[in-house]
């Protein structure tokens, strides 16, 4: 069930229609069917309440971790925080973009014989931007990964509010601690090729999926 609010004059007819082709498309991802809600006017607001169910007896909850556990984390982290980062830093009348931004968005130029080298680096710093991006802009669902890890996982949640926002709650809600080898974090290519992006660690930990 979904619910959604936005101003039609300020976002037009366009904005619903892709919005609402590109839910759908997920929802047939996953085999999951819309079956109500309802469009208001007013401030963007994008609300889904999605209900399921599993095997008896084999739901991952937070609740779950026990003392000794590994603790381990699927694909890379931070990038659509580093995406995010990047769209905000493009907009106009945005302040002024940090060095890791203005690298991978082009605004550094090359003058003379570094000009052809530059223009390569402008490239790949280019393509790792997009991918962010991307990252930011189709999230993911890990629901294979979910349904596989059944009777393997003791644990398990997602990291919406970022690995430092929401590990606390997983270990709260089982009665454990955490240690976190922050070194051995997953970073993208995109993230962990480009020297631009300075501020990785800090997407990486605290930037949600």
């Amino acid at each position: 069930m979904g619910n959604i609010g936005f101003d039609a004059a300020r976002r037009g007819s366009d904005w619903l229609e892709e919005f609402a082709a590109g839910f759908l498309d997920l929802a047939d991802a996953h085999a999951v069917a819309l079956v109500g809600g309802d469009t208001t006017r007013g401030p963007l607001t994008v609300s889904v309440q999605i209900l399921g169910h599993v095997p008896h007896g084999t739901a991952l909850r937070r609740s779950g971790a026990q003392a000794g556990d590994v603790l381990a984390v699927s694909g890379t982290l931070g990038d659509a925080a580093a995406g995010l980062a990047l769209l905000k830093a493009r907009r106009p009348g945005a302040a002024q973009a940090p060095d890791w931004a203005r690298a991978s968005t082009g605004a550094r130029a090359s003058t003379g014989a570094r000009a052809s080298s530059g223009a390569r680096a402008s490239s790949a710093s280019s393509r790792d931007a997009n991918e962010l991006i991307r990252r930011f802009d189709y999230a993911e669902p890990r629901v294979e990964l979910g349904v596989c890890a059944r009777g393997i996982a003791t644990a398990a949640m997602d990291l919406s509010d970022g690995l430092v926002g929401d590990l606390p709650k997983l270990a709260q809600a089982s009665g454990v601690a955490a240690h976190v080898s922050v070194e051995l974090l997953p970073l993208s290519a995109a993230m962990a090729g480009r020297g631009e992006f300075e501020p990785s660690p800090r997407f990486c930990s605290r930037g949600g999926r």
